[in-house]
């Protein structure tokens, strides 16, 4: 891939400009709302931190127990956050690798509003006390029908305008667009199907619990993250991508391994279910391994650009977050140490090394590149950016060491109360420097839009941001 997907020789093949100006609106939308809902997350996920040191804290709200805020901002986050990023990502990269319009704006626009009552319902329902207790799946049965719907809208114009596409040819970043596109509805309706709608019984539901989560992170959140990456790292160092066939490699070993993963060693179900699970767990490092050879091999001669480049400095430490949860989960899933760490907090700095570090810093590099020729200016503030890195890098490795070395350490010497003693106040400091970080991107993302209706002559409100404008050529 060059610097740019070379337009048709067609002359009325739509310019770039006319490709933003396509998808400006719903991609505008997703993403802003993604925003909002990352502080949602950060400041849900911090009250339920410091409720782990300092138990009292909120006691009193019965909305605000622990019990309650820890799965609003998960699912805030997983839900409202990543997914959402990820579907205004891919729409834009779908256009532009396609050459082609979004199919049907209207539609993804309904789509997202939709997609938003639903996480709003979903979150306000947990906080009620309507947990459905099923992890990464706890929206209540009156919100997780309405993410099915609006993704259809979303995802069904995302396909239509893959299949209208005038670059004929599918690049790296259009697999791994396929199939998030196309596995999410397939495991989410069928999640939603047998926990809610027709109730399978007994210790199944927990096997298609972990089945969803175990899809859901390896082969849709995952395959979103490595299409930006896929983009962001040949486009920005201008050179092709280095093996088409280590890249096909990479894709097809997460396509068989993926789907197998996410049954925990020790679960009271037939052990070939465990074993199986324990093998796609452990492979899941072929892949990774596989595109972070790929994609550094791109990159070789051209680190220095990652300087002043916030889009490449995501990309790279996405890429290593990415290794790292990979590797984890390879040495983690067999039955010795995963009957140890159990208890431990593991699970948890597990999750969050794959929402907010590999696929939330790779999605954050496609929105540096994305959002400054959508808004038609430049990133107001440098410094936000370098402070947004720099809070999520420092962030994400100090709540990482924060709880897998208990974790370890109470596993080495056997007694498990060690690793399932309370977040301590390290971690909590992670989480608060990631918030800085989070909270730096968000008030960059306002000023960027404060600064595209100035040049529009609209300073009352966003509705510019559903106008064309001139695609500019503008330093990421």
């Amino acid at each position: 891939m060059t610097a740019d997907i070379a337009s048709t020789s067609n002359a009325s093949a739509p310019t770039n400009a006319d490709l933003d100006a396509s998808c400006r609106g719903p991609v505008a939308f997703l993403l802003i709302s993604a925003s909002l809902w990352l502080v949602a997350a950060t400041v849900l996920g911090l009250i339920a931190a410091w409720q782990l040191h300092s138990p009292e804290f909120l006691a009193g709200c019965e909305f605000l127990t622990h019990g309650r805020v820890k799965p609003a901002a998960s699912n805030a986050l997983l839900y409202g956050f990543t997914l959402q990023a990820a579907f205004g990502v891919a729409l834009w990269l779908i256009c532009r690798l396609g050459r082609a319009p979004l199919s049907s704006p209207i539609a993804v626009f309904l789509g997202s509003k939709l997609w938003n009552v639903g996480v709003t319902l979903g979150v306000a329902g947990i906080l009620i006390g309507d947990n459905s207790g099923y992890e990464g799946f706890e929206m209540p049965r009156y919100a997780a029908p309405l993410l099915l719907v609006a993704y259809l809208l979303i995802g069904g114009n995302a396909l239509v305008t893959m299949h209208e596409r005038r670059q004929r040819g599918l690049f790296a970043s259009q697999w791994y667009l396929l199939l998030a596109l196309l596995w999410f509805p397939w495991i989410y309706s069928t999640a939603l199907w047998l926990l809610h709608v027709h109730p399978v019984r007994g210790i199944t539901q927990s096997v298609v619990n972990w089945w969803f989560v175990g899809n859901l992170h390896c082969l849709v959140l995952v395959p979103f993250a490595l299409a930006a990456a896929h983009y962001v790292v040949p486009k920005l160092t201008e050179r092709p991508l280095h093996s088409r066939d280590l890249a096909l490699f990479g894709f097809w070993t997460l396509v068989f391994v993926g789907g197998w993963s996410g049954i925990p060693a020790g679960a009271p179900i037939p052990a070939w279910f465990i074993t199986v699970s324990i093998a796609a767990a452990a492979l899941t490092l072929v892949p990774a391994l596989a595109v972070l050879g790929n994609l550094l091999a791109t990159w070789k001669g051209r680190f220095g650009l990652v300087r002043n480049n916030p889009a490449l400095a995501f990309a790279l430490i996405g890429l290593v977050f990415f290794f790292g949860w990979s590797a984890r989960a390879a040495l983690f899933s067999f039955r010795t140490p995963a009957e140890f760490l159990r208890f431990s907090n593991l699970s948890t700095a597990q999750n969050q090394l794959l929402l907010a570090g590999a696929v939330g810093c790779m999605l954050f590099a496609a929105i540096y590149e994305l959002a400054p020729r959508l808004a038609g200016v430049a990133w107001p503030c440098r410094g936000m950016a370098r402070v947004h890195f720099w809070g999520t890098l420092v962030g994400t490795v100090l709540f990482q060491v924060s709880l897998v070395v208990p974790a370890i350490r109470g596993a080495k010497s056997l007694e498990g109360a060690v690793g399932a003693l309370p977040i301590p106040v390290a971690a909590f400091a992670g989480l608060l420097v990631l918030a800085v970080g989070n909270l730096a991107f968000v008030g960059n993302v306002c000023w960027l839009i404060v600064r595209h209706t100035q040049a529009c002559g609209c300073r009352k409100s966003v509705a510019s941001l559903f106008q064309p404008a001139a695609d500019p050529e503008v330093a990421s």
